[in-house]
Formats: C-alpha cells, structure tokens, sequence
C-alpha cells in the first residue's frame, strides 16, 4: 500500500516544484518580474571650475548626490568622474537625486527646447540611468576701481567749489 500512495504523492511534489519554480524565475528578472539598478553619475567640468575657484580664491566646490531619502545613500565628488551608488532602486518605480552643493554653478543636464538647463533634483523610473552632472566655471571676483570713486570724489569737491 506504500507503494500506491508513493505513486500518487510523487506528481503533486513534481507539480510544486515546478510551480514554486516558475513563481522564482518570474520575479528574479523576468520580463514581467520585479527588477533593480543602480543610479549613476557622471560628474563633468567640476575638475576646471574647482581650478578657476583656486585661481580666483574661492572655496572649492564639493558635490553631494543623495538618493532619494535614503540619507545612508549618498556620493560624494571633489573631481570629475563617474560612480553608481550602491543602494539598489527598483525599475519602473519612482525616485529622486537630490544635488547638494553649497551654489549653483553644478547641476544635472536637462536639455530643452531652448538648450540645456542644470537642476538641483532628477527623476527617473529607469533604475540603471546615468545621470550627467555639469559644472560651470565660476565668475572672477568683482574688483572695485579705485581710480573711479577718486574721480566721483573730485566731481563732488568740484560741485562744492562751484557754490
């Protein structure tokens, strides 16, 4: 009698595996299954505008991306180069890098009718996206012109004497 219900348990456990084997491939990566990236960025222009901040006595600019509000998920930049964080995002769901930098001379590229525009934050659902942030050089410090206010001076003494 072992014999007959050993032969009638058999397909059922055949029929499990089998089961709990297509529900495993359907959410490691399937087509249909739930998937997951890592963001990228790539930081560009932060290595000649730190430069130009050198040469003109400026701080130099340090970078942060966070990810969403994951405050463990951060990237940190001092120089151009590129870097994935390490925290994991599920594809086709939303979420958000946030740029901290103390100006706005960096942001991420956003091309548009008009050209291209940096921002602070960036969407995407794409969990393998790469991220372009650019950075511009900064101003020369403005240098006052002694040799002006003197002669804005002499016009008032002028006045003054023409009275």
């Amino acid at each position: 009698m072992a014999g007959k219900n050993a032969k009638n348990v058999m397909p059922l456990k055949l029929l499990l595996v089998a089961v709990v084997a297509a529900v495993l491939v359907g959410c490691n990566g399937g087509k249909d299954g739930i998937q997951f990236g890592h963001p990228t960025v790539a930081v560009k222009g932060l290595n000649a505008s730190n430069a130009k901040a050198v040469e003109y006595e400026y701080e130099e600019l340090v970078l942060e991306v966070q990810l969403g509000l994951h405050e463990d998920a951060l990237l940190e930049f001092t120089e151009d180069g590129t870097e994935s964080f390490k925290h994991k995002v599920q594809d086709r769901k939303n979420y958000t890098l946030v740029l901290n930098t103390a100006t706005d001379l960096c942001g991420f590229v956003v091309e548009t009718e008009e050209g291209v525009e940096l921002e602070q934050e960036m969407s995407s659902k794409k969990a393998d996206t790469t991220f372009l942030v650019q950075c511009e050089e900064p101003e020369p410090p403005v240098v006052e012109d002694d040799d002006e206010d003197d002669e804005d001076d002499d016009d008032e003494e002028d006045e003054e004497l023409e009275e």
